[in-house]
């Protein structure tokens, strides 16, 4: 298996790569797989991406084009993933989650507790 990598597009301010793996069946390259696709932008943090994933041939071109400086001064704001509930996160909303049953079940019991004190004392002729 061997793979390709192929550049989409390259501007003064980005660069879009392609990466596919192929098999060689009977002298014929077949593509194996999605590709995968990555794109850079000129400034610090892309040229230091690519500066580590893009082998050469293609890090000279694309260094070529950007030259010496980044086109780009500003680093993208990019949204951190959500991150899954921790354990004790999760344990919390059971907690809470269980409470509220706890809750009801004992308001249920004293309303039950005092329907039956009320039934006993109107039978005994108690006065509460």
């Amino acid at each position: 298996m061997t793979e390709g990598i192929y550049l989409d597009t390259l501007t003064q301010d980005s660069v879009s790569l392609r990466k596919q793996n192929y098999v060689t069946i009977e002298g014929i390259d077949t593509a194996m797989g999605e590709p995968w696709r990555k794109a850079y932008v000129n400034n610090t943090m892309g040229r230091e991406e690519v500066s580590s994933e893009i082998p050469e041939p293609l890090l000279s071109q694309i260094m070529a084009v950007w030259g010496l400086t980044p086109t780009i001064e500003t680093e993208p704001y990019v949204e951190p993933l959500p991150q899954p509930p921790t354990e004790l996160e999760l344990l919390s909303k059971q907690v809470i989650e269980n409470q509220g049953a706890i809750d009801y079940r004992v308001t249920s019991v004293e309303t039950t507790q005092t329907e039956i004190i009320d039934t006993l004392a109107v039978a005994m002729g108690v006065t509460l």
